[in-house]
C-alpha cells in the first residue's frame, strides 16, 4: 500500500493544470486578437502558402521547381492549417487565433514538465510550477512567432509535448501495476516526436532531448531499453507514415529526402537545375 506522501506526488492535480493552461492560452489568443490578426510577410507568400497548398493538393516538386526556390522542398504539413482556413474564407483574425491556439497547446505541456520535477501539492510547489510555466512561455521570440504563419511554433509545440510525456514516464512509482500505460505514454511521446520532426526538421533538437530523458528512466537497464525502443519505433513509424511520399518526391526532384539538409551526404541540388 502506498504512503500518503507517495499518493500526494503521484496524483495529477487536474484543476491546477487546467486552470493555469486555460489562463495562459487565453492570454495568448486574446493578445493576437487584440492585434487584429497577424502578419503575412513576403516569406509567407513565398513558401508558407505555396507549401500549404501542396500539403492539401499533393506534391508539385517534380514539375514546379521555382515557385519558392529551394524552400519548395520543405515538408509542407505544418503549413496546411493556414491554407485550409484561407480556402474556407476565414477572416485574418480568426485564422491567427486558431494558429495561436495550436501553438499555445505547448502551455499544458510545459506545466506537465514542471509537475514532473515538482509534484508536491504544497503552496510553494504550486507557485514554482506556475512561475516555471509562465517563464517557459515568456520569450519575446515566442510571442513574435504567434503573429506569424510559421510552422516553427506548431513543430515546437509537438516537440515539447514529446518531452513532457517522456518526463511523466521517468518516475517508476507513478506506474506501479500500470506498465502498459507507461509503454503507451512512451509510444505516444515517440509519435509526437516523429510528427514534430516532419513538421519542422530543426525540431530534431527537441526529439533528441526527449530521447535522452529516456536514459534516466527509473528501473533496470533491460526495461529502459524496451522503453527506448518503444519511443524510437513510434517516432520512426509516424515520421515515415506522414512524410514518406514527400521524401520520395524530394529525393527525385532534389537528390535528397530531407533537402536542404545534409547536402554533402546526398549530393543534392537546387530543384530543376542539377546545381548544388
Amino acid at each position: 500500500m502506498r504512503s500518503a506522501a507517495t499518493v500526494d506526488t503521484a496524483a495529477l492535480p487536474l484543476a491546477e493544470w487546467a486552470g493555469i493552461s486555460v489562463l495562459l492560452m487565453a492570454a495568448m489568443v486574446g493578445w493576437v486578437m487584440m492585434q487584429g490578426g497577424g502578419a503575412l510577410t513576403w516569406d509567407a507568400f513565398n513558401h508558407h502558402i505555396y507549401l500549404g497548398r501542396q500539403a492539401l493538393e499533393g506534391s508539385r516538386l517534380l514539375w514546379d521547381y521555382f515557385a519558392a526556390g529551394e524552400m519548395s522542398c520543405q515538408y509542407p504539413q505544418g503549413y496546411a492549417p493556414l491554407v485550409a482556413m484561407l480556402d474556407a474564407g476565414w477572416s485574418g483574425t480568426a485564422v491567427f487565433a486558431v494558429l495561436t491556439l495550436l501553438a499555445a497547446l505547448s502551455v499544458p505541456a510545459c506545466w506537465l514538465i514542471t509537475w514532473s520535477l515538482l509534484p508536491s501539492r504544497s503552496n510553494s510547489a504550486m507557485g514554482l510550477r506556475l512561475a516555471g510555466t509562465v517563464l517557459a512561455n515568456s520569450s519575446v521570440l515566442w510571442w513574435k512567432l504567434l503573429e506569424q504563419t510559421s510552422n516553427d511554433a506548431i513543430g515546437m509545440m509537438l516537440a515539447i509535448w514529446a518531452v513532457a510525456l517522456v518526463m511523466l514516464c521517468v518516475d517508476a512509482a507513478r506506474w506501479q501495476g500500470r506498465a502498459k500505460g507507461r509503454f503507451a505514454l512512451c509510444a505516444l511521446a515517440g509519435g509526437l516526436a516523429g510528427l514534430a520532426f516532419v513538421v519542422k526538421m530543426t525540431q530534431f533538437i527537441g526529439v533528441l532531448a526527449a530521447f535522452c530523458i529516456l536514459l534516466f528512466l527509473e528501473g533496470r537497464w533491460s526495461e529502459r531499453v524496451k522503453y527506448i525502443l518503444c519511443f524510437g519505433l513510434a517516432a520512426l513509424l509516424i515520421s515515415v507514415a506522414v512524410g514518406w511520399s514527400w521524401a520520395m518526391d524530394s529525393w527525385r526532384a532534389c537528390g535528397s529526402p530531407i533537402y536542404p539538409f545534409m547536402l554533402d551526404y546526398f549530393s543534392a541540388h537546387v530543384p530543376g537545375t542539377g546545381a548544388p
